[in-house]
């Protein structure tokens, strides 16, 4: 669904991330501890208990737009919102494990 062609399957090319959790009727308990998680086919987390620190990718889309519209969305911003359109850009410093995704156009 996000494009993301590693990612949402367990076969070759796939990144072979896997999260296994213990059924309980209360999902909220079932799902706020994993019995094991799967990163790349190593271990990280095993009954509760994390086997291997991991620093994660930050994914990130970088499409094509019309800088000419930045005026219009930052006015509409700045009335809207109560933080500046100013802080949110944040350069690629901000993002040591960065991995830009490919944007593709919708068709509809």
């Amino acid at each position: 669904m996000l494009g993301l062609k590693n990612k949402g399957r367990l076969g070759p090319g796939a990144d072979g991330d896997v999260t296994i959790y213990t059924p309980n009727e209360n999902k909220e308990i079932m799902f706020s501890m994993p019995r094991m998680v799967i990163n790349a086919g190593r271990v990280i987390v095993e009954q509760g208990e994390i086997r291997h620190e991991l620093e994660g990718r930050t994914l990130h889309v970088s499409p094509d737009f019309d800088p000419g519209a930045v005026p219009d969305i930052e006015a509409w911003f700045e009335e809207h919102y109560t933080i500046q359109f100013a802080n949110y850009p944040v350069d690629d410093s901000y993002l040591p494990h960065g991995e830009t995704v490919a944007c593709s156009e919708s068709t509809s």
